[in-house]
């Protein structure tokens, strides 16, 4: 069988019956941040499902909700205009309006409000159906926003932008080494004075949502492959290491079996302030959330204002 999503799938399987010592395998800790650069999420069919989930509104686990998605670009255009930046955004003139960079945009959510809010976007997405569905839905106003299809984690940023933003864990799901590299590349796009906002997960998140241990059957066109398929859904914690991978193992019904690894880091405050002035930014707050929220004790999210030196 070829693999519907990736290209690591293996025979678990032979007319002897199952492998167990394959399926063990499968089912072992992985190495920290392993499988780290397997774009699953570019395939055509997990990414269609990635966009349901997005547009989902009875569940944030594609996207917050619309309610709390308006909320946080309003703020953040608050923010920026705090900066001096009202002029700019009210302009309504495509070559004044500031510029905002929207990493992991996904369907464009935050993208057409910044649109509506007197921005000029530029969001960019691993995901085909996400970018068309975003395309698509600002076409309206299309010199206000453009679209890429890429890995944000792996493109440089041409062009000069007064924000940057990477919403809802983007920052969390790669390696300290990635995060690193992406947000120097950010620090070096962004104009002098320029905004980066960001969140990441806590131990309260991790602890909360992580994966519990087990199996289950999946019917046909679930969420990683149109085939029939039992899943072992298992939890990895990284504790030296501030991270976790929740990891499925897909097993067919031909004797093909295959993993999928999607991992969490999380932070601090003091931590990710730390590391973000080390990027070169100057100035560093935090909050509980990208709406303002000020942090509190058992917050799942540590929202990240960063300013880039005049």
């Amino acid at each position: 069988m070829e693999s519907t999503v990736g290209s690591d799938g293996t025979s678990i399987a032979s007319d002897a019956g199952i492998d167990l010592r394959s399926v063990s395998r499968y089912a072992r800790k992985p190495r920290l941040f392993e499988s780290e650069r397997r774009q699953f999420w570019a395939d055509p069919y997990v990414s269609q499902h990635v966009l349901d989930a997005h547009l989902d509104q009875s569940t944030d686990a594609g996207s917050r909700r619309f309610a709390t998605i308006d909320s946080s670009c309003e703020w953040i255009s608050d923010v920026y205009d705090r900066t001096g930046g009202a002029a700019q955004r009210n302009s309504r003139d495509p070559e004044r309006a500031p510029r905002v960079l929207d990493l992991g945009c996904g369907p464009g959510l935050y993208a057409l409000r910044f649109q509506h809010a007197g921005f000029r976007v530029t969001g960019i997405d691993i995901s085909p159906a996400a970018i068309r569905y975003a395309t698509d839905r600002c076409r309206i106003s299309a010199r206000f926003a453009e679209f890429r299809q890429a890995d944000y984690t792996d493109v440089e940023f041409p062009g000069s932008y007064d924000v940057a933003t990477c919403i809802y864990g983007g920052m969390g799901t790669i390696s300290d080494t990635t995060r690193e590299d992406l947000t120097r590349r950010i620090f070096r796009a962004l104009s002098p004075g320029g905004l980066f906002f960001f969140d990441v997960f806590t131990r309260a998140y991790v602890d909360a949502e992580r994966l519990r241990d087990g199996w289950s059957i999946v019917p046909h066109d679930g969420f990683w492959s149109p085939s029939h398929y039992l899943v072992l859904e298992q939890s990895h914690h990284f504790p030296r290491a501030s991270a976790c991978a929740d990891s499925y193992t897909l097993l067919f019904e031909d004797g093909m079996a295959d993993r999928y690894l999607v991992w969490h880091r999380y932070y601090g405050s003091e931590e990710i302030r730390s590391l973000t002035r080390k990027a070169g930014f100057d100035t560093v707050e935090t909050y509980a959330d990208l709406c303002g929220t000020p942090q509190y004790a058992g917050a799942f999210w540590i929202g990240v204002v960063a300013r880039k030196p005049f």
